[in-house]
């Protein structure tokens, strides 16, 4: 990440690891760093929102990037399954999002 600082594909691979530990901000941190490089790459959004879902901190916020995601990509089922599960959840009143380590 040093080397290259604006190539958004090193913090998003942390984000993943950080994660697969449960070092949730960290992940969330390395997430944000990689849509500051790249904020068009749906697929960073999505990881955010999974982040946050996961750590469940911040509904709102995961929605919202969630949201970003199928802006920036509404043909990409995962991302469209995602926010209608999330949605769905909220309105049932709690659950999790689909797990899935496919992001693009």
């Amino acid at each position: 990440i040093r080397l290259a600082p604006l190539n958004s594909h090193y913090p998003a691979q942390a984000a993943e690891l950080a994660m697969r530990l449960g070092r949730f901000d960290e992940a969330a941190a390395f997430c944000r760093r990689a849509i500051a490089c790249d904020p068009y790459r749906a697929s960073h959004h999505w990881r955010l929102a999974r982040v946050l879902w996961t750590e469940g901190k911040d509904v709102v916020g995961a929605l919202q990037a969630l949201r970003r995601a199928v802006e920036l990509n509404p043909t990409k089922k995962t991302y469209v399954d995602s926010l209608a599960a999330a949605e769905e959840s909220v309105r049932q009143g709690g659950g999790r999002l689909l797990e899935s380590t496919s992001d693009e």
